[in-house]
């Protein structure tokens, strides 16, 4: 898509890309790459960059793609509530002393200052982006499989904000699984609600919604006060209607 903009003697030509496929296939890209590559990486022939320092390239650059595509997507409307309803599993691993977090030198021996093992958590996929994009530290975690080879089973993340409370381990699977549903993803009907903050809600997925799942979705600022009449809506022209084709609608 090219747009033109700017008054002066030499109009210059804008280009913005109106079509979300290009990331989706991407990312699918970087995780089978991710799968492939991992016990011996050559990403960068002749740089005699050592193996280790590779696999955590390939494990960073997986993650940190699709946190900042998704947020992107989301930003521009490109995604579903069913997809930004859902939620990825991860480990809290609390901080063993609150007085002592982590700093750069130190950071190599980050898994030290929080607990070994943690409780069960969830973060909507939204606030896994959010995570690692305000990221302090990155720790790819290994196991070894059946055939007795290491792979990248977790990584472990701070944030700015989480750093000094507690570490969040992801499973490289549950990062696997987001960028297929994320790929998966379809919107098949958008519904525009002009509740003075510009609600917009893309309806996508041909399964019905968890009732739980929309409720935490919409019960949120700004657009709590609308969220009755957008699950209405969307329970009214989707749920219970013909599904077969796109469509688009806008209410007053």
């Amino acid at each position: 898509m090219r747009l033109r903009y700017g008054g002066g003697p030499r109009r210059q030509t804008g280009r913005v890309i109106d079509d979300a496929w290009p990331w989706k296939l991407e990312l699918l890209r970087l995780c089978q790459t991710l799968d492939a590559q991992y016990e011996s990486p050559d990403l960068f022939p002749g740089s005699q960059l050592d193996t280790e320092t590779q696999q955590i390239f390939l494990v960073e650059r997986a993650a940190f793609s699709t946190a900042l595509v998704l947020r992107k997507l989301a930003e521009a409307g490109k995604v579903s509530i069913q997809f930004l309803s859902q939620a990825i599993d991860f480990e809290k691993r609390r901080i063993l002393d609150e007085g002592r977090a982590p700093d750069r030198l130190n950071m190599h021996r980050c898994l030290e200052f929080y607990e070994a093992g943690g409780e069960a958590a969830r973060t909507s996929y939204g606030g896994f982006a959010n995570l690692l994009l305000h990221s302090r530290a990155f720790v790819v975690l290994e196991d070894v499989d059946d055939a007795g080879r290491l792979y990248p089973s977790n990584f472990a993340v701070t944030s700015d904000r989480t750093h000094s409370d507690y570490l969040s381990v992801f499973a490289t699977e549950g990062l696997k699984d987001l960028v297929e549903r994320l790929a998966a993803d379809e919107i098949v009907q958008m519904v525009v609600m002009r509740d003075g903050v510009g609600g917009l809600i893309n309806v996508g997925s041909r399964e019905a919604l968890d009732p739980d799942a929309l409720r935490q979705y919409f019960d949120r600022a700004p657009h709590k006060a609308a969220a009755a009449e957008i699950r209405r809506l969307i329970t009214q022209r989707f749920f219970n209607s013909d599904v077969d084709s796109p469509r688009h609608s806008a209410d007053s």
